[in-house]
């Protein structure tokens, strides 16, 4: 089923909650998750996914702007790093693949020294980035 019209119903609610409370960074940082889904979407659906993970990612910035002690938006925006950084990777763009997950990596460790219980949710995929970061594939 396409998601197109909820992706787009939650973007109208995102922009009307951001309208009303521009400082409430869980705000920003839910619409750049959702962003970020759409971005996972369009991607396995073979459409190109960056604009909306370039969107999640102002989405993510705003928050951390906003509240620099939202672990939760640091992991968002490594996951979404992370993603980017594969679709880069299969598109064969080593140095914008590398980079993501280089990116992914700093963001995993900041959400993990804010919340250490993040460790186990972040263990397995912060070596792959680490791995990936490196990687000459």
């Amino acid at each position: 089923e396409d998601p197109t019209a909820e992706c787009r119903r939650m973007e109208e609610l995102f922009e009307r909650g951001i309208r009303i409370k521009k400082d409430l960074a869980e705000l920003w940082m839910n619409r750049g998750f959702g962003r970020t889904v759409w971005g996972l979407y369009r991607a396995a659906t073979r459409e190109n996914p960056l604009e909306d993970w370039k969107r999640a990612e102002e989405d993510f910035e705003a928050a951390l702007g906003i509240r620099s002690d939202l672990s939760w938006a640091y992991f968002c925006r490594a996951e979404m790093r992370f993603n980017r950084g594969s679709y880069y990777e299969l598109q064969g763009e080593k140095d914008k693949s590398s980079r993501n997950f280089a990116d992914a990596v700093v963001d995993y460790e900041e959400a993990q020294r804010r919340t250490p219980s993040y460790e186990k949710l972040i263990r397995t995929r912060l070596a792959e980035a680490r791995q990936k970061a490196k990687s000459e594939y």
